[in-house]
């Protein structure tokens, strides 16, 4: 196989895992990152133990806190943030723009970031497009709005030279792994009903960003209410909903498998 250079946006807990995971991959490297205050490139291959310890803790991303692109959580390490803590990275205001500054280099990017703003990631690699960028732009997230968005996009895309994977992170994974398993142990498939749990507690610390967008799926906040939250409201609510919120008809949820809803019946 030949070998993958990539990029990702967004340091997170997937962002973060797939670093991680490239280490034990003799064909993936990767060679930028980023979050909303730094960026590290490295044309030979990051130093992803390095990036990855010197990103290590989490600080807030409140409304106070100058949140940019999405609401993209970031990491604290001594006198810098995020990944401009890490020997290897930068001090930026605009991540994505310099990510894309060096994407001929770069063969895939993982959009690993929170998308309060349904039309953010589509945006995104709309900036991609219009830098000449040809490759494979995978984003974690699978929502049907975005859906429609990315179709409207196909033929721009394919001028471009972009393909596009969307709904590569867990859930997507998951339900669709759930779905292909019920595809094969029942005669027939009625209808599929999806309640979702969130385990706030569990994840808070790697993944704020992704809480808050949790939130705002809540039926009292919308996306303006959940970004306009403090770290101590978002960890009242955790505490509130004992660290899991339930959810039930989540558009990124219930577009993985088939569009009903109910319950799995065997016939015999």
């Amino acid at each position: 196989m030949n070998e993958i250079r990539f990029g990702v946006l967004g340091t997170g807990g997937i962002g973060r895992r797939t670093l991680e995971h490239a280490t034990a991959e003799t064909d993936l490297t990767p060679v930028a990152a980023c979050d909303r205050n730094g960026v590290a490139v490295n044309r030979e291959g990051l130093d992803v133990e390095e990036l990855l310890a010197a990103t290590e803790g989490n600080i807030a991303s409140g409304p106070d806190d100058g949140v940019t692109d999405g609401g993209t959580a970031v990491k604290q390490s001594g006198e810098h943030r995020g990944v401009a803590a890490s020997r290897q990275g930068e001090q930026t205001e605009t991540p994505i723009d310099d990510i894309i500054a060096v994407s001929e280099t770069l063969d895939a990017v993982l959009f690993a970031l929170p998308n309060l703003e349904h039309d953010f990631i589509p945006r995104v690699a709309d900036r991609f497009a219009g830098a000449g960028y040809e490759g494979v732009l995978v984003d974690v997230l699978k929502r049907s709005r975005v859906i429609s968005m990315l179709e409207e996009r196909s033929t721009a895309f394919e001028e471009s030279g972009i393909t596009f994977v969307c709904g590569a992170g867990a859930t997507p994974g998951f339900l669709t792994g759930a779905a292909a398993i019920a595809a094969q142990s029942f005669v027939e498939v009625e209808q599929v009903e999806i309640w979702w749990g969130v385990g706030l507690k569990s994840g808070y610390e790697d993944n704020r960003g992704t809480v808050r967008e949790d939130i705002a799926h809540l039926e009292e906040y919308d996306i303006e209410a959940a970004r306009e939250l403090s770290e101590a409201e978002i960890e009242e609510i955790v505490d509130e909903h004992d660290g899991v919120i339930e959810f039930t008809d989540m558009e990124h949820a219930t577009t993985c498998c088939w569009s009903g809803r109910a319950s799995v019946t065997r016939r015999t």
